[in-house]
């Protein structure tokens, strides 16, 4: 999965800032229960939540347990062929996977940490969640995980077969986690973008250090 991919000099600048306003958005979000951001926010969890086809349960508990499966196997799989191949390329590709989800759930519990949002079904009776999970809801571990697992496949292949069911499946993992109730949208939206510029200040630095 050899890549060209070159960092824009002022992407990481970009990056940063485009994180402090969705922190400060966040974080405003949720000085009242009553504001508009909180309020759409909950309309939508009961949407997908409180109205959900209990049918699809089962299914988006394996997709969101199979989470951290997924993507340290990936990391560990792609490091075994290159050990095993002797190819010092697919041993970085390998480091840089792992070195993405270390990156990336340390990223996530300083800012679960920070921020300090309730699970929804704390908050909210009516939201249901398939078990009670510990921990601050605000971003979605599980989705910045699987994203910045997703962005890394694209950026170290740039081959659609491999992007889109990384995606597909990144897509699916979040969904998962407000139909069972364990997150609000703008969870996982901070999680999906953590996850995304995770991977890509991760594959930057492993570019630097590598070279």
């Amino acid at each position: 999965m050899q890549s060209h991919f070159k960092m824009p000099n002022n992407a990481i600048y970009l990056y940063k800032k485009l994180m402090i306003r969705l922190l400060l958005i966040f974080i405003s979000c949720q000085i009242s229960a009553n504001t508009f951001c909180q309020s759409n926010d909950l309309k939508i969890l009961e949407k997908i939540n409180v109205h959900r086809n209990r049918n699809y349960d089962n299914f988006f508990k394996t997709v969101t347990n199979a989470d951290v499966y997924v993507n340290f196997g990936t990391a560990i799989a792609v490091t075994a062929v290159g050990y095993i191949n002797n190819d010092k390329i697919t041993k970085q590709q390998g480091y840089n996977l792992l070195a993405t989800q270390i990156t990336t759930a340390l990223a996530t519990q300083i800012l679960k940490k920070i921020i300090k949002r309730n699970r929804p079904f704390i908050t909210y009776s009516q939201i249901e969640p398939y078990k009670i999970e510990t921990g601050y809801s605000m971003p979605s571990g599980h989705t910045s995980s699987v994203f910045a697992t997703a962005t890394t496949v694209a950026l170290l292949s740039k081959k659609w077969y491999y992007i889109t069911p990384a995606f597909a499946y990144a897509g699916l993992v979040g969904y998962s986690r407000m139909h069972l109730g364990v997150h609000y949208p703008t969870d996982v939206l901070a999680g999906a973008t953590l996850g995304v510029g995770s991977a890509i200040a991760t594959r930057w630095l492993n570019k630097k250090i590598w070279k």
